[in-house]
């Protein structure tokens, strides 16, 4: 009798651990998935932010489609504040362009909100 409890006890114990492995390896790969995203859009952000201090021109930055994916793969906890500057940037990028004959962006106005709403999008797709 006293080995049908340990072999219960230990096969509850085997479960636990299956359980526990497998939530800790789907965290992991959203992880993973979170981290190819942020590198992509960090990369962009990061060259638009060196094109913006140093010629005052429009740079490509990330897509919108990159952002959207990317506010998918975050955390349930992170992803309101996420979303609040992910807004602030597309604000940011939107407003105040200066226009050639052509009636084609060239530059901002105010350079020095879009690069302050890039540092922010930068300090919350930090690798995880």
């Amino acid at each position: 009798m006293e080995n049908l409890y340990i072999t219960i006890y230990d096969l509850i114990i085997f479960l636990l651990g299956l359980l526990l492995g497998n939530w800790l390896a789907i965290g992991r790969d959203k992880r993973k998935e979170f981290n190819q995203i942020a590198d992509d859009i960090y990369l962009n952000l990061y060259k638009e932010k060196k094109a913006l201090e140093s010629s005052n021109n429009i740079p490509r930055g990330p897509d919108y489609d990159s952002l959207e994916t990317l506010k998918r793969r975050s955390s349930f906890l992170k992803k309101r504040a996420l979303l609040k500057v992910v807004q602030e940037y597309k604000k940011a990028k939107s407003s105040k362009k200066r226009y050639d004959s052509a009636n084609q962006p060239i530059s901002y106005e105010t350079p020095e909100v879009l690069i302050e709403s890039i540092e922010k999008l930068i300090k919350k797709i930090e690798r995880k």
